[in-house]
């Protein structure tokens, strides 16, 4: 959870950051990559969560 919380964290801090950029055109680039992690890790710590949840015998929410 705090993973998922620091990878959405992060891309958030992007997206503020580039809201002020002059250069359009980097600042679409940097949202996409942003987004792109997101969706790749964002999956694989819910994953991780999962399998630590399952590992304790817990339930998951």
């Amino acid at each position: 959870m705090f993973g998922k919380a620091a990878l959405i964290g992060a891309s958030l801090n992007v997206f503020i950051n580039t809201k002020l950029m002059k250069d359009r055109a980097y600042a679409t680039r940097l949202n996409a990559d942003a987004e792109a992690l997101v969706s790749e890790y964002g999956g694989r710590a819910d994953e991780v969560y999962a399998a630590f949840m399952d590992g304790m015998g817990l339930k998951r929410e």
